[in-house]
């Protein structure tokens, strides 16, 4: 069944339980099997590599994956460390010993590595998971605070994304804190976006955070409702999505910081309630989004029956 082809939002509620929201049992075996490799990492690796704790992010780790496919991010937060400067002046020695104590493990193959992370897929219970797993200084633990922390990326020549990996915990608790039916609302966009992003080859849409970012902004703005119409509340969100050249969403419920550090821009932007320093609407790490594709598959959708008769559902998702 095409996700166009659903005719109300009954049918939308079906369609989503159906195909779109993890079943127990592709649930339990992607977790079975990454938890395995959490153990591995927690119990068998030492030296400069032992972590103080083993952080689950992505759509797995947040609640938040699609039926048939999650991704996740292992952030091996480190306990010999504690300046991100240093742990980036040994990241390639400690990707490369990363690397051994994976082929130790036997259970994962290896895919890919790049400057900051190991790719490795896992398979077992009938499911493959392909796992990125990240070196980090774990300054949230150690009792560094989020101003200072905010304060060391501001300073010239401050590596973001490392500095980003280490605050990627306040991004899986502010998903994972998500009423469920919301948690629904990103994984059937989640759902169109893989359809659509494999319907055309090198389609540059945002990122899953980015896409998460702004169903929670859509989400303030309708007042927070733990129960709403899932296709109102689609609508709202394909609205914004069209009309992504007003987005200005800076997550004052939300925010982990001082709205005094948001380096605001001309709109639109979407401010990382997580980091002030990244404008998620422009990309992150020099990776542009092509937002205009995005917001004509957007509009292809809103022309849908379901949602062609809908119209100012910003505010009113009942």
């Amino acid at each position: 069944m095409d996700v166009y082809s659903v005719g109300s939002e009954r049918e939308l509620n079906g369609f989503i339980d159906r195909y779109v929201r993890p079943d127990t049992v592709f649930q339990t075996s992607c977790n079975t099997i990454v938890d395995r490799l959490v153990h591995f990492l927690q119990n068998n690796v030492s030296g400069r590599l032992r972590p103080r704790r083993v952080v689950k992010s992505g759509s797995l780790g947040k609640g938040t994956a699609v039926r048939g496919k999650s991704d996740i991010d292992l952030v091996l937060m480190l306990a010999a460390y504690t300046d991100v400067e240093a742990l980036l002046k040994d990241i390639k020695a400690l990707l490369a010993e990363l690397q051994t104590y994976l082929v130790r493990y036997g259970e994962a193959r290896l895919e890919r590595v790049t400057s900051y992370s190991v790719q490795v897929e896992l398979t077992g219970g009938g499911v493959t998971q392909s796992v990125d797993i990240l070196p980090a200084v774990d300054l949230l633990e150690i009792g560094v605070i989020p101003k200072e922390i905010y304060d060391k990326m501001s300073r010239p020549g401050a590596n973001i994304h490392e500095y980003s990996v280490t605050l990627g915990p306040l991004q899986v608790e502010i998903i994972k804190a998500l009423p469920a039916k919301v948690k629904d609302l990103i994984r059937i966009i989640k759902y169109w976006e893989d359809v659509k992003m494999k319907s055309v080859k090198n389609r540059k849409w945002p990122s899953s955070y980015t896409l998460e970012l702004v169903i929670l902004h859509a989400w303030n703005q309708a007042g927070k409702p733990e129960s709403f119409n899932m296709a109102h509340a689609l609508h709202a969100v394909l609205t914004l999505l069209v009309e992504h050249q007003q987005l200005k969403a800076t997550f004052p419920d939300q925010m982990k910081y001082s709205s005094r550090l948001l380096r605001i821009r001309s709109p639109p932007y979407i401010m990382d309630p997580t980091n002030p320093y990244n404008d998620m609407y422009h990309g992150l790490f020099d990776t542009a989004w092509d937002w205009e594709d995005v917001a004509m598959e957007a509009r292809a959708w809103l022309r849908k029956p379901l949602l062609c008769q809908l119209r100012n559902t910003r505010n009113r998702w009942q």
